[in-house]
């Protein structure tokens, strides 16, 4: 990386004060307490002496084969891109390890927060001989993350190892297990990277098992609760305003499945990788010199990987598995609304019906009223003008006269409705008619058009 850039990342970086864990696996030092700025810099020379001891005289201080190598360990919490968990190193020191080349300039750059895995040859100033192998690791991990890098004299099998890690139990973890077993990572370094994926699947193991609560969780809420899982009690749908939430975890219960998909992915695929870089570090020592791993310490590193490997194949199935079960449960959820809305809409149809029954009821009766108003309202109307005293008839004549006079107007009235009815209805039906014939005019002249 140009000097200028990688300055210009270091000014980007969250760094604050030197806080780190320092082990030597030459002298068995171990720190119990936190090391700052002047106690760490104090041990720069060590792991400068052991980075220009491989650089410049290769041959000297080269182990016998097959015997362990100095491993330097150096841990520190938070991450450089972590806002609210700067890295505990400060950018002073951080220039003088990248100066040194205890770290590869490009351990930080341009990540994103997406897992990532490489490795990197350095060759002696002629580009004929291969010096050390720079390993780069970024993983999250629940939420959180960690970086691993670490140089390997191919030489001396010599390895200055740093990690990073947001979360100090998760650092604390790997701390632990490295110094305890750090005879271990003498024999062979890439036991570092076995320990760190050993604890990427303890959390993987977290969050397949939450995950498997969850999706049990939703397959009793919508009653779709496979075999193994069935109970007397189970959680009834509790109304249309439980499918909106209920939608809503599941979708969101969907997105951290995707996210933990992609990491454990990337674990399945780191491990594949280890197992290819593993050779590529035997043919590189075995070209400087400096012998192959012993048969034994080989297999004891290639073990462990494979079975690692088995076990996140298996993570990998299972979350699988839990996504389709998910998606299930969503499609249930929506097959449950869509039945839900089907009841909402028969049970308002038969609020309609009694309704419409109702209407009919109150229809007839008013059509009763009508007619009976129709048959009395002649009469009425002439008892009115007979008791007015404008017609004055003898008293025998008088009520054969209203009779008369009653029964016609009523008739008269009952013929003018009938007439009026029937041309209305005549002519509502002459307009359908013509409708009608209009659609079907159009129909045939659009045939006629694509025949044309």
């Amino acid at each position: 990386m140009d000097p200028e850039e990688l300055e210009a990342v270091i000014q980007e970086m969250n760094c604050t004060e030197t806080n780190v864990r320092y082990f030597d696996s030459r002298s068995g030092e171990t720190s119990d307490v936190i090391l700052g700025e002047i106690e760490f810099r104090r041990r720069l020379s060590a792991i400068k002496d052991l980075i220009d001891g491989v650089m410049l005289n290769p041959a000297q201080g080269s182990p016998p084969p097959g015997s362990d190598a100095p491993f330097l360990f150096i841990t520190s919490a938070g991450q450089e891109d972590e806002q609210g968990r700067p890295l505990s190193l400060s950018k002073d020191l951080l220039r003088s390890l990248l100066s040194i080349g205890a770290i590869p300039a490009y351990a930080f750059y341009a990540r994103d927060g997406l897992p990532h895995f490489s490795y990197h040859i350095q060759y002696s100033m002629d580009d004929t001989t291969p010096i050390a192998m720079y390993i780069v690791l970024f993983a999250p991990i629940g939420g959180d993350s960690f970086t691993l890098t670490f140089r390997i004299g191919l030489h001396n099998r010599a390895c200055i190892a740093f990690l990073f890690c947001t979360r100090r139990t998760t650092l604390s973890s790997i701390e632990s297990r490295t110094t305890r077993q750090s005879s271990l990572v003498q024999t062979h370094p890439f036991h570092l990277l076995s320990f760190v994926v050993e604890e990427l699947i303890r959390e993987y193991y977290r969050i397949l098992r939450r995950c498997n609560i969850a999706v049990q969780g939703f397959e009793r809420g919508t009653g779709m609760v496979p075999w193994p899982y069935v109970k007397e009690e189970q959680v009834t749908v509790g109304g249309r305003n439980w499918f909106p939430m209920l939608l809503h975890k599941l979708q969101a219960q969907g997105v951290r499945f995707s996210i933990a998909e992609t990491h454990i992915r990337f674990a399945s695929t780191l491990l594949s990788q280890v197992t290819d870089l593993i050779e590529i570090f035997e043919n590189l020592c075995a070209e400087c010199g400096s012998g192959n791993t012993k048969r034994g310490d080989r297999a004891r590193l290639t073990d462990q990987i494979r079975y690692n490997a088995m076990t996140v194949r298996s993570i990998v199935d299972k979350m699988a598995e839990l996504q389709k079960r998910l998606q299930s449960q969503i499609s249930v959820t929506y097959s449950l609304i869509a039945q839900h809305d089907s009841e909402q809409n028969i049970t308002m149809a038969e609020g309609s019906q009694f309704i419409a029954r109702l209407t009919a009821q109150d229809s007839r009766t008013m059509k009763t009223i009508t007619v009976l108003t129709l048959v009395f309202l002649p009469s009425t109307m002439l008892a009115s003008l007979w008791d007015s005293g404008i017609f004055t008839l003898e008293p025998q004549m008088s009520w054969r006269v209203y009779v008369g006079a009653a029964v016609a107007l009523t008739a008269a009235v009952f013929g003018a409705w009938f007439l009026y009815v029937w041309m209305s209805t005549r002519r509502a039906r002459a307009k359908m008619m013509a409708g009608r014939g209009s659609g079907a005019s159009t129909v045939v002249d659009e045939e006629r058009g694509k025949v044309t």
